[in-house]
């Protein structure tokens, strides 16, 4: 089982690396 708040941390930094991405495209 995952805590809810180790999720949303994750996508955080996901969401974080995808707009990085965006701005060097």
């Amino acid at each position: 089982n995952f805590p809810i708040e180790m999720i949303s941390e994750a996508t955080n930094v996901a969401k974080e690396e995808i707009e990085k991405m965006k701005d060097e495209m």
